[in-house]
């Protein structure tokens, strides 16, 4: 923990002003991380405060650069998407305006809504807006109503609020503007706003620049939600052991269970997650695929994150339809495993089943544990309702990938997905001209199905930029 420094803090937050006025946002970024190191530790309230209303004054002046930002963003001028600003403003709010309350509180609460109105997530911001004292609140509160198509809502807190006095003397509330916004009809409900994003189309694009282009950029996975501290435990095939063993590189605490990739299907993960919910419930241990269940649940309760990685949806059943199961981790589909079972697609609703039940199983053992869906690139080793694995193989990916989005719609708090397999085979084909050498399938052993290692080293790099919340270096 960093130790509280008022001079150090003080500095900090002008050269972060200075940055903001210079139009300096790779400054920016780097001043916002240091504060957040410093909001860490135990500063007092009334300096709380000051500094509650220092990023507040920030977050305004980013409001009146969103033109600018939009025009270097098209030329990555300064290299930072703006969304990694607006979310590290929400984080400042978040800190500082833990176990506090009183004007510290209803200022983070500002700083937090407005970074969710940045991003154009409405509803989100209105759960930050509860406060029905303040008029700056209140005239949030009801821009949010307006965006949402909500308009008598709108209309009533505005009619509650719009004499209220407010603590943010600086940023006064413009009922005058939003009012005539709304009859003019400037003010487009959000749901009827088309959301798209475009195509990299540049072949010779950087690595960096597409990832920060269609991941970085990207709001819909698991930003944040990790420090380098945190325990992580991966689950599935050889991928997702790798994934283990490049976060362990990386110096985290990463353990892993492994499935043959052949048969790391969800029926065979469905069962092991039953087993260890099994010993959760009565403590009798026993051995699956050549694992302890209760060094299993143990670790899974530990974990902050669970990395749960599918790998094929074709499935092996016996004469009465039930799935038959791996003895081992190096368990494979050989001549004697054929004899014994019947291979099959399993479909997206089966898959969606075995996911959901999945996904409980591990919030039963560990309600806290943020769990992240992934699909893996290593392809089928083999079809057999296909005569061609190459189609096979996309057939079952493509189910599993609808089925992980099908559990993403059921809206489950802390379950995310992060983008490995769109990575490894969207971002290499299309912009492999400028990728070094050795990242591509099989560069090690030059087999086919095999991930280069720099490349789940890129993917893990890039998750852990997207995910810790402290970033890299932290």
């Amino acid at each position: 923990m960093v130790a509280y420094d008022h001079h150090n803090i003080t500095q900090d937050m002008r050269r972060l002003a200075q940055c903001f006025t210079d139009g300096d946002f790779t400054g920016v970024i780097d001043k916002l991380e240091v504060l957040l190191d410093h909001f860490r530790s135990q500063l007092p309230y009334e300096f709380s405060i000051k500094a509650a209303v220092g990023c507040h004054r920030h977050l305004g002046q980013l409001h009146n650069y969103r033109h600018k930002m939009k025009l270097k963003e098209t030329e990555r001028g300064f290299g930072v998407h703006p969304e990694k600003i607006i979310r590290l403003l929400g984080e400042c709010g978040k800190i500082l305006g833990e176990n506090k309350d009183g004007d510290l509180l209803l200022v983070c609460s500002a700083l937090q809504a407005e970074s969710y109105m940045l991003r154009r997530e409405s509803e989100a911001a209105l759960e930050h807006l509860t406060n029905d004292e303040d008029g700056y609140i209140g005239f949030l509160r009801a821009t949010c109503l307006y965006e949402l198509g909500r308009v008598q809502e709108a209309v009533a807190v505005q009619a509650a609020c719009c004499f209220l006095s407010t603590i943010f003397n600086y940023a006064p509330a413009d009922w005058e503007t939003l009012r005539r916004a709304h009859h003019s009809g400037q003010i487009e409900p959000r749901s009827q706003k088309i959301k798209s994003k475009r195509w990299l189309l540049s072949a010779n694009a950087p690595l960096d620049r597409v990832l920060e282009d269609q991941i970085h950029g990207w709001s819909g996975g698991p930003r944040g939600i990790m420090s380098r501290r945190d325990r992580t435990v991966t689950i599935g095939s050889c991928f997702a052991l790798n994934l283990a063993y490049a976060l362990q590189r990386e110096g985290m605490d990463a353990g892993s269970f492994a499935f043959a990739e052949d048969v790391n299907n969800t029926y065979a993960n469905r069962t092991f997650f039953e087993k260890v919910l099994a010993f959760n419930e009565s403590g009798r241990d026993e051995e699956f695929i050549g694992l302890s269940i209760s060094d299993c649940c143990r670790q899974i309760s530990e974990a902050k994150v669970l990395i749960f990685t599918s790998g094929t949806s074709v499935g092996f059943f016996d004469a009465e339809k039930r799935p038959i199961i791996p003895k081992s981790q190096s368990s494979t589909v050989n001549a004697l495993f054929l004899k014994q079972s019947r291979a099959r697609k399993i479909t997206v609703s089966e898959n969606v089943e075995n996911l959901r039940f999945i996904v409980t199983a591990a919030r039963i053992i560990n309600p806290a544990i943020k769990v992240v869906l992934t699909v893996s690139p290593v392809p089928l080793g083999r079809s057999f309702e296909v005569d061609s694995a190459l189609i096979g193989d996309c057939i079952s990916k493509s189910t599993l990938r609808i089925a992980v989005d099908e559990v993403l719609d059921d809206e489950i708090p802390n379950v995310f997905y992060w983008p490995s397999f769109e990575i490894a085979k969207w971002v290499l084909p299309h912009y492999g001209g400028t990728l070094p050498g050795d990242m591509f399938f099989g560069a090690e052993d030059e087999a086919s199905n095999h991930p280069a290692k720099a490349m789940v080293e890129m993917i893990v790099a890039a998750f852990l930029t997207y995910a810790v919340s402290e970033g890299l270096d932290a």
